[in-house]
C-alpha cells in the first residue's frame, strides 16, 4: 500500500518512462525522500544523518519532470557515497567518487526513451564529465527550461551586450557576457553585479 502511494506521488514529478525504473530502485534501496516547495537557492539537497534524524534527500516539487529526475539522481549519488563511506570529510562533495556514482545511477535512464531530443543529446554530452551543478552548463539549462511546466520569462543569456533589463525589481545593463554569469550594472546605484545567465529577466 505504501509503495503504491509513493508511486502515485512520484508519477506527478518523474518522466513517465522513468517511473518504473526508479520504483524498482527504491523498493530495493529504501530512501527518505522529501518533495519540497520551490527554493530559490537550490533545486535539491542531501542531508546526512544528524542527531538521530535519518539521511534525507529533498527535491523541489516545481521542477519539470526531467529537471526533477536529474536533481533526484544527483542527490541520490550523494546518498550512495554516504552509505559507502559514512564520512564526507574524506570525500570531495563532487569529486571522482560522486561522478562515478552519478554516472552509474543515471546510466539506466540516459536513453532517448526517457529524455526527448534535443535534451537527450545535450544531457548525454554533459554526463561525460558532470559538474557539481547542472546550472553551470548553459546549453543543458536552456534545453531543460524549454520543458518547464510553467510559462517562463526571457532569460539573461538571450539578451545582447549593452541591453537593459529588469531583475528582482531593479534595472540593469549588461556590461560583459561571461560563460555562466554576466557582469551587469544596476543603473540607479551604478554598482556592478554578477548575474547568472539563466536568470529570468524583463527586457527593457
Amino acid at each position: 500500500m505504501l509503495a503504491q502511494k509513493h508511486r502515485e506521488i512520484l508519477a506527478k514529478h518523474l518522466p513517465e518512462n522513468a517511473l518504473g525504473l526508479f520504483m524498482n530502485y527504491i523498493n530495493e534501496h529504501p530512501i527518505n525522500l522529501k518533495i519540497t516547495n520551490a527554493r530559490s537557492t537550490k533545486l535539491g539537497d542531501f542531508k546526512a544523518p544528524f542527531h538521530g534524524h535519518p539521511a534525507r534527500i529533498s527535491v523541489n516539487g516545481d521542477l519539470n519532470p526531467y529537471s526533477f529526475l536529474i536533481t533526484l539522481i544527483h542527490e541520490l549519488a550523494h546518498w550512495v557515497i554516504w552509505e559507502k563511506h559514512k564520512n564526507f570529510r574524506i570525500i570531495k562533495p563532487h569529486g571522482n567518487e560522486w561522478k562515478t556514482e552519478y554516472k552509474a545511477l543515471m546510466e539506466p535512464y540516459l536513453t532517448n526513451y526517457i529524455f526527448p531530443e534535443p535534451l537527450f543529446s545535450v544531457y548525454r554530452k554533459h554526463m561525460l564529465n558532470p559538474k557539481a551543478s547542472s546550472s553551470s552548463d548553459i546549453h543543458l539549462m536552456k534545453e531543460l527550461k524549454k520543458l518547464d511546466l510553467r510559462a517562463s520569462q526571457p532569460i539573461l543569456a538571450d539578451l545582447n551586450l549593452g541591453d537593459d533589463f529588469q531583475f528582482r525589481g531593479a534595472h540593469f545593463q549588461i556590461l560583459k557576457k561571461n560563460r555562466t554569469r554576466f557582469l551587469c550594472q544596476e543603473k540607479r546605484s551604478k554598482r556592478n553585479f554578477l548575474i547568472h545567465a539563466m536568470a529570468e529577466v524583463v527586457p527593457q
